[in-house]
């Protein structure tokens, strides 16, 4: 069987200009025996892109939540809360935090994206292939989700301010996304580092980006436990080759042992069977560098609705398919994983995305969502394959 190809990269930007679609819902599942661990089906969601096409992300959450998503992952960019280095924006965040409760909705943070006061400008600007800003000074990171996990932890100020929510505070936080990809960290091509290992400094050549991101796990480990005790940190999602050479590897290499609770991985594999091999590879990896006791999280997986829809040569060309093979290979995805959970250390399974455009011809990821941004400002659709995901999903819940 032949290992899932390598993921390049994927977009941030959506198309402006949006397909309107109807809403599909199937009636509720019969109730029956729950087979996977509460929280285990998931999605992702970016509520800030959400809110720029105009969608109220309680409406997105209230249909998540009937349609069997039990966690929602999101990226929670540090740029957009805390404008300046002594002023906070909490109350975009405060909102999707209160609708997100009220529907019993577990949430799991990606912290990334320093804002501009904090950057290391050596890695910006248009010559830079990293597009998304990293810290200079990774203590500053350190505080900033120390004050995430003081308002939204175990013990947060957020609940004690709203004890009439349900208190669904966060237990996993995630330290940025796909780090060993140059458009969301640096890659260090050529440098030479110093890297910790077992207490002992190394200077080594060729370990890219994983030197640099470490050290900024291993400062928000030490930050988040002295702030909540009871939160576990994920590891940054690295892509399809993360037990590759560039992948999960360069992390152990460079330290990151014990630094960390969870791995996160976004795999896109062309098939369920591929997928399932290429997680018995980074299961067989962490066991390798001694974490036999350590679980992973398919942070995101997909197949994309857009045969006849893109360029050629465009990227991911191995996942894209059409709306029936899109909905058929999502629920063989969810069984799987969910019969392969425990000899597969597997703590969820997140769909990306919730939601995307159904529009354009340049990326296949504008195909991923269950449900689609409308022609109109405001208005939204569902598809074909949400009606999947909730038969599939209430089924594993025994809902």
């Amino acid at each position: 069987m032949s290992r899932p190809r390598f993921l390049k990269t994927k977009p941030i930007a959506l198309a402006s200009c949006l397909l309107a679609l109807t809403c599909i819902v199937p009636a509720a599942a019969s109730a029956g025996t729950r087979k996977v661990p509460r929280g285990f089906i998931g999605v992702d969601f970016d509520p800030w892109k959400a809110s720029a096409q105009g969608l109220k992300a309680s409406n997105e959450l209230r249909i998540a939540a009937i349609s069997g998503v039990e966690t929602v992952r999101f990226p929670l960019y540090w740029s957009k809360v805390q404008r300046t280095k002594t002023s906070y924006s909490w109350a975009a965040l405060d909102s999707f935090f209160a609708e997100a409760s009220k529907r019993g909705l577990n949430l799991v943070p990606t912290v990334m994206g320093a804002p501009i006061w904090a950057a290391d400008r050596r890695y910006s600007g248009k010559r830079s292939p990293t597009k998304l800003l990293i810290p200079a000074n990774y203590s500053l990171y350190a505080a900033f989700i120390t004050k995430l996990a003081l308002r939204y932890g175990s013990n947060g100020s957020f609940w004690r301010a709203h004890p009439a929510y349900p208190k669904t505070a966060v237990k996993v936080w995630q330290v940025w996304n796909e780090p060993d990809l140059p458009y969301y960290w640096p890659s260090h091509t050529g440098e030479v580092q110093t890297v910790t290992v077992n207490g002992r400094q190394v200077r080594s050549k060729g370990l890219y980006w994983a030197p640099t991101y470490v050290r900024l796990v291993r400062m928000a480990r030490t930050a988040l436990r002295s702030a909540d005790p009871r939160a576990q940190l994920m590891l940054g999602s690295m892509t399809n080759q993360v037990w590759g050479p560039k992948g999960l590897r360069l992390a152990y290499r460079s330290g990151a042992k014990g630094s960390f609770d969870l791995v996160g991985v976004n795999i896109f594999a062309g098939t369920v069977p591929q997928l399932r091999t290429a997680l018995g590879y980074v299961t067989n990896l962490m066991n390798q560098y001694g974490d036999r006791g350590t679980k992973l999280t398919v942070t995101e997986l997909s197949w994309l609705a857009a045969r006849g829809k893109l360029r050629k040569g465009t990227n991911m060309a191995w996942i894209v398919t059409d709306p029936a093979g899109q909905a058929r290979q999502l629920k063989s995805a969810l069984n799987m994983l969910a019969a392969y959970r425990t000899a597969g250390r597997i703590t969820g399974a997140y769909w990306y995305s919730w939601i995307s455009t159904y529009r354009g011809n340049n990326s296949g990821w504008y195909y991923s969502g269950l449900r689609s941004f409308g022609l109109r400002r405001g208005t939204a659709g569902s598809r074909t394959s949400l009606a999947t995901y909730r038969a599939t999903a209430l089924r594993l819940e025994g809902r």
